[in-house]
C-alpha cells in the first residue's frame, strides 16, 4: 500500500515539475509562447 501510494505521488510530482518546465521553458520564446503562458496561468 505505501509503495503504491509513494509510486502516484512521484507521478504527481514528475507531471507537475513537467508542466513547470514546459512553463518555465517556453515562457517567452515566441509571441504565441506568450500567448499560450497566459491561458496557462488562467488554468493553473
Amino acid at each position: 500500500m505505501e509503495f503504491n501510494v509513494n509510486k502516484i505521488t512521484n507521478s504527481l510530482n514528475g507531471l507537475l515539475f513537467k508542466v513547470g518546465s514546459f512553463r518555465r521553458t517556453h515562457r517567452w520564446d515566441t509571441l504565441l509562447g506568450r500567448k499560450l503562458n497566459g491561458e496557462f496561468n488562467l488554468l493553473f
